[in-house]
Protein backbone atom coordinates (compact mmCIF):
# COMPACT_ATOMS: atom_id res chain seq x y z
CA UNK A 1 0.00 0.00 0.00
CA UNK A 2 1.15 3.22 -0.84
CA UNK A 3 2.41 5.71 1.77
CA UNK A 4 -0.60 8.53 1.33
CA UNK A 5 -3.04 5.33 0.72
CA UNK A 6 -2.12 4.38 4.66
CA UNK A 7 -2.60 8.16 5.71
CA UNK A 8 -6.15 8.50 4.06
CA UNK A 9 -7.06 5.21 5.52
CA UNK A 10 -6.33 6.72 9.00
CA UNK A 11 -8.19 10.10 8.34
CA UNK A 12 -12.27 9.37 9.15
CA UNK A 13 -14.64 11.87 10.75
CA UNK A 14 -15.44 12.03 14.10
CA UNK A 15 -17.20 9.73 16.19
CA UNK A 16 -18.47 10.22 20.13
CA UNK A 17 -16.18 7.53 20.65
CA UNK A 18 -12.99 9.36 19.21
CA UNK A 19 -14.02 13.01 21.36
CA UNK A 20 -11.50 11.82 24.36
CA UNK A 21 -8.59 10.87 21.95
CA UNK A 22 -9.36 14.08 20.41
CA UNK A 23 -9.61 16.06 23.48
CA UNK A 24 -6.00 14.16 24.47
CA UNK A 25 -4.98 15.17 21.39
CA UNK A 26 -5.66 19.10 21.61
CA UNK A 27 -4.15 19.44 24.96
CA UNK A 28 -0.88 17.81 23.86
CA UNK A 29 -0.51 20.68 21.12
CA UNK A 30 -1.56 23.04 23.77
CA UNK A 31 -1.61 25.82 20.91
CA UNK A 32 -3.47 29.32 22.15
CA UNK A 33 -5.07 28.98 18.53
CA UNK A 34 -6.53 25.57 18.55
CA UNK A 35 -9.43 25.30 21.13
CA UNK A 36 -10.19 22.52 22.96
CA UNK A 37 -13.36 20.49 22.30
CA UNK A 38 -16.21 22.33 23.23
CA UNK A 39 -19.69 20.26 22.98
CA UNK A 40 -21.89 23.24 22.99
CA UNK A 41 -19.47 24.27 19.59
CA UNK A 42 -19.75 21.03 18.11
CA UNK A 43 -23.45 21.31 18.83
CA UNK A 44 -24.05 25.00 17.69
CA UNK A 45 -22.12 23.97 13.90
CA UNK A 46 -22.77 20.08 13.19
CA UNK A 47 -26.19 19.52 14.53
CA UNK A 48 -28.02 22.54 14.78
CA UNK A 49 -26.51 24.09 11.84
CA UNK A 50 -28.97 24.14 8.58
CA UNK A 51 -26.63 23.69 6.18
CA UNK A 52 -25.72 20.57 7.67
CA UNK A 53 -24.94 17.78 5.12
CA UNK A 54 -26.19 13.99 5.30
CA UNK A 55 -22.98 12.64 5.24
CA UNK A 56 -22.09 13.34 8.91
CA UNK A 57 -20.15 16.38 10.19
CA UNK A 58 -18.21 18.49 8.96
CA UNK A 59 -14.98 17.22 11.27
CA UNK A 60 -12.35 14.46 10.12
CA UNK A 61 -9.31 13.47 12.06
CA UNK A 62 -6.08 11.49 11.42
CA UNK A 63 -6.14 8.29 13.37
CA UNK A 64 -3.44 5.89 13.96
CA UNK A 65 -4.41 2.16 14.64
CA UNK A 66 -3.70 2.37 18.52
CA UNK A 67 -6.46 5.08 18.41
CA UNK A 68 -4.68 7.99 19.33
CA UNK A 69 -5.07 10.91 17.71
CA UNK A 70 -2.52 13.38 15.49
CA UNK A 71 -4.58 15.69 13.28
CA UNK A 72 -7.86 17.25 12.83
CA UNK A 73 -9.33 19.53 10.21
CA UNK A 74 -13.10 21.06 11.11
CA UNK A 75 -15.95 23.02 8.77
CA UNK A 76 -18.43 24.93 8.47
CA UNK A 77 -21.20 24.02 6.08
CA UNK A 78 -22.99 27.02 4.80
CA UNK A 79 -24.87 27.81 1.64
CA UNK A 80 -23.42 29.91 -0.85
CA UNK A 81 -25.46 32.12 -3.66
CA UNK A 82 -23.27 32.64 -6.58
CA UNK A 83 -25.12 35.20 -8.66
CA UNK A 84 -28.11 33.49 -7.64
CA UNK A 85 -27.61 30.37 -7.56
CA UNK A 86 -26.92 28.05 -4.79
CA UNK A 87 -23.69 25.88 -3.80
CA UNK A 88 -22.76 24.37 -1.32
CA UNK A 89 -19.83 25.77 0.86
CA UNK A 90 -18.11 25.27 4.32
CA UNK A 91 -15.60 27.54 6.11
CA UNK A 92 -12.65 25.75 6.93
CA UNK A 93 -11.83 26.01 10.58
CA UNK A 94 -9.07 24.42 13.05
CA UNK A 95 -6.98 22.28 11.09
CA UNK A 96 -3.73 21.49 13.10
CA UNK A 97 -1.28 18.39 12.85
CA UNK A 98 0.70 16.78 15.83
CA UNK A 99 4.22 18.90 15.05
CA UNK A 100 6.15 15.69 14.69
CA UNK A 101 3.82 14.58 12.00
CA UNK A 102 4.02 17.56 9.66
CA UNK A 103 5.55 18.16 6.49
CA UNK A 104 4.16 14.24 5.89
CA UNK A 105 1.32 15.25 3.90
CA UNK A 106 -1.34 14.48 6.76
CA UNK A 107 -2.14 18.24 6.87
CA UNK A 108 -2.95 18.02 3.04
CA UNK A 109 -5.03 15.17 3.19
CA UNK A 110 -7.01 16.52 5.78
CA UNK A 111 -7.97 19.72 3.69
CA UNK A 112 -8.55 17.59 0.80
CA UNK A 113 -11.25 15.42 2.50
CA UNK A 114 -13.07 19.00 3.71
CA UNK A 115 -12.58 20.48 -0.06
CA UNK A 116 -14.18 17.12 -1.62
CA UNK A 117 -16.93 17.84 0.68
CA UNK A 118 -18.86 21.10 -1.07
CA UNK A 119 -18.83 23.25 -4.43
CA UNK A 120 -16.23 25.50 -2.80
CA UNK A 121 -14.19 25.61 0.68
CA UNK A 122 -13.37 29.32 2.10
CA UNK A 123 -11.16 30.34 4.97
CA UNK A 124 -10.63 32.99 6.75
CA UNK A 125 -7.85 34.29 8.89
CA UNK A 126 -5.40 32.17 6.96
CA UNK A 127 -1.74 31.81 8.85
CA UNK A 128 0.97 33.33 7.25
CA UNK A 129 2.68 29.41 7.16
CA UNK A 130 -0.74 27.70 5.49
CA UNK A 131 -1.13 31.01 3.03
CA UNK A 132 2.06 29.21 0.52
CA UNK A 133 0.75 25.90 1.10
CA UNK A 134 -2.48 27.07 0.38
CA UNK A 135 -1.43 28.44 -2.77
CA UNK A 136 0.69 25.73 -3.94
CA UNK A 137 -2.54 23.37 -3.48
CA UNK A 138 -4.70 25.89 -5.63
CA UNK A 139 -6.78 28.18 -3.31
CA UNK A 140 -7.63 31.57 -4.81
CA UNK A 141 -6.25 34.23 -2.41
CA UNK A 142 -9.25 37.17 -2.02
CA UNK A 143 -6.59 39.18 0.07
CA UNK A 144 -7.24 40.97 3.43
CA UNK A 145 -10.63 41.18 5.19
CA UNK A 146 -11.26 45.06 5.76
CA UNK A 147 -11.21 46.87 8.96
CA UNK A 148 -13.02 50.43 9.62
CA UNK A 149 -13.48 51.74 12.49
CA UNK A 150 -15.51 54.76 13.53
CA UNK A 151 -14.22 56.92 16.29
CA UNK A 152 -16.66 58.34 18.52
CA UNK A 153 -14.86 60.60 21.33
CA UNK A 154 -11.09 60.42 20.61
CA UNK A 155 -10.17 60.89 24.28
CA UNK A 156 -11.76 58.05 25.69
CA UNK A 157 -10.06 55.89 22.86
CA UNK A 158 -6.48 56.99 23.79
CA UNK A 159 -5.95 53.56 25.68
CA UNK A 160 -6.47 51.70 22.68
CA UNK A 161 -3.65 53.21 21.25
CA UNK A 162 -1.53 53.42 24.44
CA UNK A 163 -1.77 56.78 24.97
CA UNK A 164 -2.82 58.56 28.41
CA UNK A 165 -6.12 61.40 28.84
CA UNK A 166 -3.57 62.67 31.48
CA UNK A 167 -0.94 63.57 29.09
CA UNK A 168 -1.62 67.18 27.85
CA UNK A 169 -0.39 66.40 24.31
CA UNK A 170 -2.56 63.42 23.64
CA UNK A 171 -5.46 65.12 25.46
CA UNK A 172 -5.10 67.83 23.11
CA UNK A 173 -4.83 66.18 20.01
CA UNK A 174 -7.96 63.99 21.15
CA UNK A 175 -10.00 67.28 21.56
CA UNK A 176 -8.96 68.14 18.02
CA UNK A 177 -9.97 64.92 16.79
CA UNK A 178 -13.14 65.46 18.66
CA UNK A 179 -13.93 68.71 17.36
CA UNK A 180 -13.78 66.97 13.62
CA UNK A 181 -15.76 64.13 14.70
CA UNK A 182 -18.71 66.27 15.36
CA UNK A 183 -18.57 67.81 12.25
CA UNK A 184 -18.61 63.96 10.82
CA UNK A 185 -21.41 63.73 13.18
CA UNK A 186 -23.76 66.20 11.79
CA UNK A 187 -23.54 65.11 8.69
CA UNK A 188 -23.63 61.52 9.46
CA UNK A 189 -27.15 62.90 11.27
CA UNK A 190 -28.44 64.45 8.40
CA UNK A 191 -28.11 61.43 6.31
CA UNK A 192 -29.99 59.14 9.03
CA UNK A 193 -32.68 62.35 9.25
CA UNK A 194 -33.28 62.44 5.53
CA UNK A 195 -33.13 58.82 4.56
CA UNK A 196 -36.48 57.90 6.17
CA UNK A 197 -34.87 54.41 7.79
CA UNK A 198 -35.92 53.49 11.15
CA UNK A 199 -34.54 50.44 13.31
CA UNK A 200 -37.05 48.37 15.09
CA UNK A 201 -35.18 46.26 17.89
CA UNK A 202 -35.99 42.81 18.00
CA UNK A 203 -34.85 39.92 20.60
CA UNK A 204 -34.86 37.51 18.21
CA UNK A 205 -35.11 36.50 14.32
CA UNK A 206 -38.41 35.96 12.73
CA UNK A 207 -39.68 34.97 9.87
CA UNK A 208 -39.11 39.10 8.10
CA UNK A 209 -35.84 37.89 8.01
CA UNK A 210 -36.58 36.20 5.41
CA UNK A 211 -38.02 39.53 3.26
CA UNK A 212 -34.83 41.45 4.03
CA UNK A 213 -32.68 38.64 1.97
CA UNK A 214 -35.22 38.69 -0.92
CA UNK A 215 -34.89 42.32 -1.17
CA UNK A 216 -31.20 42.53 -0.47
CA UNK A 217 -29.39 39.20 -1.67
CA UNK A 218 -29.87 40.20 -5.30
CA UNK A 219 -27.12 43.16 -4.98
CA UNK A 220 -24.56 40.82 -4.34
CA UNK A 221 -22.84 38.24 -6.44
CA UNK A 222 -21.37 36.42 -3.80
CA UNK A 223 -23.23 35.83 -0.45
CA UNK A 224 -23.68 33.27 2.38
CA UNK A 225 -27.24 32.98 3.14
CA UNK A 226 -28.63 34.76 5.50
CA UNK A 227 -32.32 34.12 5.61
CA UNK A 228 -34.51 33.26 8.86
CA UNK A 229 -33.31 30.03 9.33
CA UNK A 230 -29.75 31.38 8.75
CA UNK A 231 -29.67 33.99 10.92
CA UNK A 232 -31.96 32.32 13.55
CA UNK A 233 -28.98 29.35 13.85
CA UNK A 234 -26.13 32.05 13.68
CA UNK A 235 -27.51 34.40 16.13
CA UNK A 236 -30.40 32.83 18.50
CA UNK A 237 -29.05 29.05 18.83
CA UNK A 238 -25.75 29.73 20.22
CA UNK A 239 -24.67 30.04 24.01
CA UNK A 240 -24.03 33.51 24.27
CA UNK A 241 -26.93 34.89 22.08
CA UNK A 242 -28.08 37.42 24.75
CA UNK A 243 -24.91 39.08 23.96
CA UNK A 244 -25.84 40.15 20.41
CA UNK A 245 -28.43 43.11 19.74
CA UNK A 246 -30.53 42.87 16.49
CA UNK A 247 -32.59 45.34 14.73
CA UNK A 248 -34.47 45.37 11.82
CA UNK A 249 -34.13 48.71 9.25
CA UNK A 250 -37.03 50.24 7.50
CA UNK A 251 -37.86 52.68 5.12
CA UNK A 252 -41.27 54.30 4.33
CA UNK A 253 -43.06 51.58 6.55
CA UNK A 254 -41.21 48.72 4.51
CA UNK A 255 -38.45 46.23 5.75
CA UNK A 256 -35.50 46.34 4.04
CA UNK A 257 -32.46 45.66 6.20
CA UNK A 258 -31.09 44.83 9.41
CA UNK A 259 -28.12 45.19 11.61
CA UNK A 260 -26.59 43.12 13.88
CA UNK A 261 -24.44 44.66 16.72
CA UNK A 262 -21.96 43.32 20.41
CA UNK A 263 -20.93 45.75 22.98
CA UNK A 264 -17.71 44.95 24.55
CA UNK A 265 -14.82 46.22 26.38
CA UNK A 266 -11.47 46.62 25.27
CA UNK A 267 -8.21 47.61 27.24
CA UNK A 268 -10.87 49.59 29.26
CA UNK A 269 -12.42 51.06 26.50
CA UNK A 270 -15.99 50.77 25.73
CA UNK A 271 -16.65 49.76 21.85
CA UNK A 272 -18.76 48.24 19.90
CA UNK A 273 -18.69 45.63 17.12
CA UNK A 274 -21.36 45.40 14.21
CA UNK A 275 -21.10 41.94 13.32
CA UNK A 276 -23.36 41.70 10.60
CA UNK A 277 -26.31 43.93 8.30
CA UNK A 278 -27.46 43.21 5.40
CA UNK A 279 -29.82 45.49 2.74
CA UNK A 280 -29.60 47.04 -0.51
CA UNK A 281 -25.98 49.12 -1.16
CA UNK A 282 -28.38 51.96 -1.43
CA UNK A 283 -29.33 51.96 1.99
CA UNK A 284 -25.91 51.16 3.87
CA UNK A 285 -25.14 54.40 4.89
CA UNK A 286 -28.28 55.39 6.14
CA UNK A 287 -28.57 52.27 8.28
CA UNK A 288 -24.71 52.74 9.50
CA UNK A 289 -25.92 56.65 10.12
CA UNK A 290 -29.13 55.83 12.36
CA UNK A 291 -27.01 53.14 14.11
CA UNK A 292 -23.81 55.76 14.83
CA UNK A 293 -26.32 58.20 15.75
CA UNK A 294 -27.77 55.67 18.59
CA UNK A 295 -24.13 54.08 19.66
CA UNK A 296 -23.11 58.51 20.51
CA UNK A 297 -25.88 58.46 23.01
CA UNK A 298 -24.76 55.22 24.47
CA UNK A 299 -21.61 56.08 26.05
CA UNK A 300 -19.58 53.71 23.15
CA UNK A 301 -15.58 55.26 22.20
CA UNK A 302 -15.87 53.34 19.05
CA UNK A 303 -17.50 51.24 16.20
CA UNK A 304 -15.54 48.65 14.81
CA UNK A 305 -16.74 47.01 11.34
CA UNK A 306 -14.82 44.44 9.73
CA UNK A 307 -16.54 43.35 6.60
CA UNK A 308 -15.59 43.00 2.94
CA UNK A 309 -18.52 43.61 0.30
CA UNK A 310 -18.75 46.06 -2.84
CA UNK A 311 -17.81 49.85 -2.73
CA UNK A 312 -16.99 49.28 0.85
CA UNK A 313 -15.35 52.69 1.18
CA UNK A 314 -17.73 54.53 -0.71
CA UNK A 315 -20.28 53.77 1.86
CA UNK A 316 -18.45 54.29 4.89
CA UNK A 317 -16.28 56.35 4.58
CA UNK A 318 -18.78 60.11 4.07
CA UNK A 319 -19.61 59.01 7.69
CA UNK A 320 -16.34 58.87 8.97
CA UNK A 321 -15.34 55.96 9.03
CA UNK A 322 -11.56 54.96 8.47
CA UNK A 323 -9.67 51.68 7.54
CA UNK A 324 -7.18 50.11 10.04
CA UNK A 325 -4.60 47.13 9.29
CA UNK A 326 -5.98 44.48 8.61
CA UNK A 327 -4.29 40.87 9.31
CA UNK A 328 -7.54 38.21 8.14
CA UNK A 329 -6.36 37.02 4.93
CA UNK A 330 -9.26 35.20 3.00
CA UNK A 331 -8.82 32.54 0.60
CA UNK A 332 -11.17 29.87 -1.25
CA UNK A 333 -10.96 26.34 -2.71
CA UNK A 334 -12.91 25.27 -5.96
CA UNK A 335 -14.46 22.02 -5.76
CA UNK A 336 -13.51 20.90 -9.82
CA UNK A 337 -17.28 19.28 -9.83
CA UNK A 338 -19.01 22.65 -8.98
CA UNK A 339 -18.93 24.03 -12.09
CA UNK A 340 -17.78 27.67 -10.41
CA UNK A 341 -15.60 29.39 -13.15
CA UNK A 342 -12.13 30.77 -11.12
CA UNK A 343 -12.41 33.95 -12.88
CA UNK A 344 -15.91 35.14 -11.15
CA UNK A 345 -14.94 33.54 -7.28
CA UNK A 346 -11.23 35.32 -7.97
CA UNK A 347 -13.28 38.87 -7.76
CA UNK A 348 -12.45 40.54 -4.37
CA UNK A 349 -15.37 42.84 -5.37
CA UNK A 350 -18.08 40.72 -5.82
CA UNK A 351 -17.70 39.00 -1.98
CA UNK A 352 -19.73 40.07 0.67
CA UNK A 353 -18.33 38.80 3.94
CA UNK A 354 -18.65 40.30 7.39
CA UNK A 355 -17.56 39.18 10.90
CA UNK A 356 -20.84 36.64 11.51
CA UNK A 357 -19.01 34.88 8.76
CA UNK A 358 -17.09 31.83 9.90
CA UNK A 359 -16.95 31.22 13.79
CA UNK A 360 -14.59 33.65 15.05
CA UNK A 361 -16.97 35.85 16.62
CA UNK A 362 -18.83 32.89 18.41
CA UNK A 363 -16.03 32.73 20.57
CA UNK A 364 -15.32 36.25 21.00
CA UNK A 365 -19.03 36.86 22.10
CA UNK A 366 -18.82 35.86 25.38
CA UNK A 367 -16.52 38.59 26.67
CA UNK A 368 -19.23 41.04 25.92
CA UNK A 369 -19.59 43.37 29.14
CA UNK A 370 -22.43 45.88 27.93
CA UNK A 371 -25.82 46.06 25.78
CA UNK A 372 -26.85 48.14 23.36
CA UNK A 373 -29.10 50.97 25.14
CA UNK A 374 -33.05 51.12 24.21
CA UNK A 375 -33.68 54.18 22.70
CA UNK A 376 -37.34 55.59 21.73
CA UNK A 377 -38.52 57.10 18.32
CA UNK A 378 -36.83 60.28 18.63
CA UNK A 379 -33.04 58.01 17.97
CA UNK A 380 -34.34 56.26 15.27
CA UNK A 381 -35.60 53.04 16.81
CA UNK A 382 -39.26 52.07 16.62
CA UNK A 383 -41.03 50.53 19.24
CA UNK A 384 -40.18 46.31 19.33
CA UNK A 385 -43.54 44.49 17.58
CA UNK A 386 -44.08 41.02 18.50
CA UNK A 387 -42.13 38.20 16.26
CA UNK A 388 -42.42 34.96 16.07
CA UNK A 389 -39.74 33.19 18.39
CA UNK A 390 -38.37 30.89 16.80
CA UNK A 391 -12.93 29.35 11.96
CA UNK A 392 -9.21 29.67 12.06
CA UNK A 393 -7.11 27.46 9.60
CA UNK A 394 -3.81 26.70 10.60
CA UNK A 395 -0.10 25.49 9.11
CA UNK A 396 -0.25 22.06 7.30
Amino acid sequence: MKYLDRIKRNITRLTPEAQSALVAFQRDIQDPDLPLFDELHYQWIHEKNPHKRAGGPQFWIYRKEDGTVHGQQAGIPFSLLVEGKPYTASWAVDLMVRPEFRMRGIGNILSEAHRQDSDITVGIGITDDAYHSYLRAGWINLGKMPVFIRPLDAIRMLPLFNRSPDNLVHWTAATLCNAFLSAMDVGSDLVARFSGVKLERIEQFDQRADQVWAVSSKFYPVIAKRDFESLRWRFDTIAESQHYQRFYLYKGGDICGYIVARNSVRDGVAITTIVDFLCPPSLIAPLMAVCLKILRRSGIAAVYCRAAFPEAGKRLYPLGFCKRPSFTRIMANINSNSGLTRELMSDQSAWYITTADSDGDYREAGSTHSQLPVANEKSGILASRSHTKAGKASAL
